[in-house]
């Protein structure tokens, strides 16, 4: 007995979209054998080499002192209306 597909998927641009064909690399990286013995992970080593080009072009905006402390607690969002976590493990051990 054989089975026919009843159905396909397809692609937004009308092309079959076939399985175990992934999603092509932003950066392709060539992964030599001999590179992965020597100690090396090609990948890795440009994947970070590209996260630092991405940071000098956008650099992050770090906050340059801690915020302050909270001077209360809120505890509206509190599903046992109580902070104290303590009680609700005393309640359910």
């Amino acid at each position: 007995m054989s089975a026919t597909p009843r159905s396909g998927v397809f692609t937004r641009e009308g092309k079959e979209a076939v399985e175990n064909e992934g999603t092509a690399p932003d950066i392709d990286v060539e992964n030599w054998p001999k590179e992965v013995i020597t100690g090396h992970n090609p990948q890795l080593e440009r994947a970070v080499q590209e996260a630092m080009r991405q940071l000098k072009e956008r650099p992050v905006n770090r906050m340059s002192t801690e915020p302050p402390q909270p001077t209360s607690i809120n505890c509206s969002f509190s599903a046992m209306n109580d902070c104290n976590p303590f009680h609700f493990l005393a309640r359910h051990p």
